[in-house]
């Protein structure tokens, strides 16, 4: 017979797992990018869903009334050009200084006029990036590519064809003009580090 825990021990784990995001996000913030892998495991552990496996907040029971915050600028399926709605980038005069950011909670002011939304349209249905193939991203394709292919929860040798473009080529180059072109990397990561903040605010409303 397995041992089922209590609601008491459920409530530590989700402690705990707001420890390791917040220690993830000090870690990120300063500059140790490669961080978003381990703030991607934490929001798997939160809200992914399996057939085989609860989410921790599916098994807290808060997971269906959760409502999230959406600071992504709005999706335009009709533009040509690249998307990447949960970052700023950050240019520099500096050769190989300009960088993707995570705007937190101090972006343009449009960031903060959306209402929360129910899990699922906040997890798989809005597009957060669009790369320069036209391939569309939502914050499920991010955090499940990251955790299953990146070293989240496992290596794998074969990434999504799509999501390794993204990660290795389609978010790095970015024009100024059409004389200009600079190098940025990690987009996809400092994506995540935007949607651990979107999760930690939105669970610090609901306990």
């Amino acid at each position: 017979m397995k041992y089922k825990k209590s609601d008491k021990e459920l409530k530590d784990n989700l402690n705990q797992q707001i420890i390791f995001l917040k220690r993830s996000f000090d870690t990120f913030d300063k500059g140790n990018f490669d961080e978003g892998i381990r703030i991607a495991t934490s929001i798997r552990v939160l809200l992914h869903d399996t057939q085989r496996q609860k989410s921790l907040l599916t098994l807290l029971g808060i997971k269906e009334d959760l409502l999230f915050y959406d600071t992504a600028i709005s999706y335009n399926p009709n533009s040509l050009t690249r998307q990447i709605l949960l970052v700023e980038i950050q240019l520099s005069s500096l050769p190989n200084e300009s960088r993707y950011k995570a705007p937190l909670s101090e972006g343009v002011p449009i960031r903060y006029i959306n209402p929360k939304i129910q899990f699922e349209t906040w997890w798989s249905k809005n597009i957060v990036i669009k790369d320069e193939s036209g391939n569309t991203f939502s914050r499920k394709d991010l955090i499940l590519n990251i955790c299953d292919k990146e070293g989240g929860a496992h290596v794998d040798l074969n990434l999504d064809n799509n999501f390794a473009l993204l990660s290795k080529k389609n978010l790095k180059m970015f024009q100024i003009n059409k004389n200009t072109e600079i190098l940025i990397s990690g987009g996809e990561l400092v994506s995540i580090r935007q949607i651990g903040y979107e999760v930690l605010r939105s669970l610090e409303d609901k306990i």
